[in-house]
């Protein structure tokens, strides 16, 4: 079983190494399209996160335990909640996490990193899918992360104010 030890021996050869469960595992670099929508994402949510958060990008990893280490495509933690800043990543369940689909990557971001999500406090999930641009939310309800309807445009109540619209978020 790995365990965050070993996550941080892993070589810097340009895949993504994330440790879920104690199970290795890599994923290559991003398409064009995985990386439009996810920079949609972020600008949209980077003028709200410096006044009210911290907003992490996918170089930036959160250990969830010591054999949970991933690197999402965004993080999301409250200003309250930011006590890992000068950390070598971000060690606290995050209030979102949001994941931008490949091929290679569906199954694992649509089960074993749900399952993870859920497990370990983090606050709401979501799935972004640009090949039939959908959203799929996933918020905390008492333990468990429960899936809630998407509408457009996409809020959140852990984000008062913000929103971003399908056609943003896919353009």
């Amino acid at each position: 079983m790995l365990t965050v030890a070993d996550w941080n021996d892993f070589p810097d050869d340009l895949l993504r190494h994330e440790i879920i469960a104690g199970k290795h595992y890599t994923q290559r670099g991003a398409t064009v399209r995985h990386q439009r929508v996810l920079m949609n994402l972020e600008f949209r949510l980077h003028p709200y996160a410096e006044t009210r958060g911290e907003l992490s990008l996918h170089v930036v990893g959160t250990v969830l335990s010591e054999t949970d280490a991933v690197i999402p495509d965004i993080v999301y933690v409250r200003r309250d909640r930011r006590e890992f800043l000068d950390k070598q990543y971000i060690d606290v369940p995050p209030d979102l996490i949001a994941e931008v689909i490949l091929d290679e990557t569906r199954e694992v971001d649509r089960t074993v990193k749900r399952d993870l999500y859920e497990r370990t406090g983090v606050g709401e999930y979501w799935i972004i899918d640009p090949d039939d641009s959908s959203v799929a939310v996933y918020r905390r309800a008492g333990e468990s992360l429960r899936r809630v309807e998407t509408s457009d445009p996409i809020t959140t109540p852990l984000l008062p104010g913000f929103e971003i619209t399908f056609a943003e978020l896919f353009a």
